[in-house]
């Protein structure tokens, strides 16, 4: 017999720096046995393999694993006593989003800059992209360091459209403590 393989992702676009979760049911019919056996997930460099349970398996794939463009996910079923082999395709597609910023001005200790974060979508790419900042680098000798904040934090992107949202960067006066 011959199983039913539905491989559903989690979204059909997606950006570079987003994670795609792919679920696989594999399924016999009604009253047929729940398959057994492993599942196979495959595209361009990537493949990972898992064991099915209660006839499914889930995977994440890493952000920036598939490349721009439309990706084919190919899944392969091993079979089982049961079962034959069979497979399964779909196709997700990975736009890049471009980020611009303008630079801020100097800020002095005790006060805010702030600078505009600019993201743009390719053509293909609509959804909503969450913003986060954080320091990597802090002045040097500095005992209270600055911090950022994004407003809006979350973004909804057309397709071809952009977002801003701004950013801020506090520092802390110095003390006499």
């Amino acid at each position: 017999t011959t199983p039913t393989v539905t491989v559903t992702p989690s979204a059909s676009s997606i950006t570079t720096s987003q994670a795609l979760t792919v679920t696989v049911v594999v399924s016999g019919g009604t009253g047929n046995p729940t398959p057994t056996g492993s599942v196979t997930l495959s595209s361009g460099s990537y493949s990972a393999q898992q064991t099915i349970a209660s006839g499914a398996v889930s995977f994440t794939i890493a952000a920036g694993t598939l490349g721009n463009g439309a990706n084919t996910l190919t899944v392969s079923y091993s079979g089982d006593a049961t079962y034959a082999v069979a497979s399964s395709t779909t196709t997700v597609t990975v736009e890049p989003v471009s980020i611009s910023t303008t630079a801020p001005s100097p800020v002095n200790p005790g006060s805010s800059t702030t600078s505009t974060v600019t993201l743009t979508g390719s053509g293909g790419y609509s959804g909503t992209m969450n913003l986060s900042c954080s320091l990597t680098t802090s002045p040097n000798g500095a005992q209270s360091l600055p911090t950022c904040a994004l407003n809006p934090t979350s973004l909804t992107l057309a397709s071809g459209g952009s977002g801003t949202s701004t950013l801020t960067v506090h520092t802390t006066a110095a003390s006499t403590t």
